[in-house]
């Protein structure tokens, strides 16, 4: 992520304080471009997740209002750590697909005290990815293929964030078969 054209190379980029050319941290100063640096690192050019999730912490901490934008997050991290190619807004039945498996994702809110969350069992999907933020904003993530889901009758199924065993390996993507250059010879 480049600064717009008209701060670089300007002290007051960083700080707002003309000859300062960083951010003081923990007791010392670091330079924009570290920050700049380990931004890209943790998220790529595309920071759209961490600017969510601070307006989130600060609209909490301003209003002592729980920000309604949980659930895009947790699909954003979902999207991300899993390699969830999500479908266009609006898609009804699952979240996105990694490979060839749907998968519908669900996130638990800091604000949720009950670490549950509910799904429809006439849902198309074969996995369930749970995204969970703690009270801290930390954020973890378990998938459960549709197969290992509570069993029962009801239109809804009932899931525990502390049920679940990660099983991504159980249907991770494929890469995609490519064609031999050579066959057409």
């Amino acid at each position: 992520m480049a600064l717009p054209p008209h701060l670089q190379n300007s002290n007051e980029a960083a700080t707002g304080v003309p000859g300062v050319d960083g951010l003081w941290e923990d007791g010392e100063w670091v330079s924009w471009g570290v920050v700049v640096q380990e931004r890209e690192d943790r998220f790529g050019d595309d920071n759209v997740y961490e600017c969510l999730l601070a307006v989130a912490i600060d609209y909490e901490y301003s209003t002592d209002r729980h920000f309604p934008v949980y659930g895009e997050l947790g699909e954003i991290y979902a999207e991300r750590r899993f390699s969830v190619e999500r479908h266009p807004p609006g898609h009804q039945g699952s979240d996105g697909r990694i490979g060839d498996v749907l998968v519908e994702i669900k996130t638990i809110s800091p604000h949720k005290t009950n670490k549950t969350v509910r799904i429809k069992r006439a849902g198309n999907f074969g996995a369930l990815i749970v995204v969970k933020f703690d009270r801290d904003y930390r954020v973890d993530a378990k998938v459960i293929t549709r197969k290992n889901l509570p069993k029962g009758n009801g239109k809804w199924i009932n899931v525990k964030w502390d049920d679940i065993r990660c099983e991504r390996k159980d249907f991770e993507a494929k890469p995609p078969k490519l064609a031999d250059p050579l066959s057409r010879y």
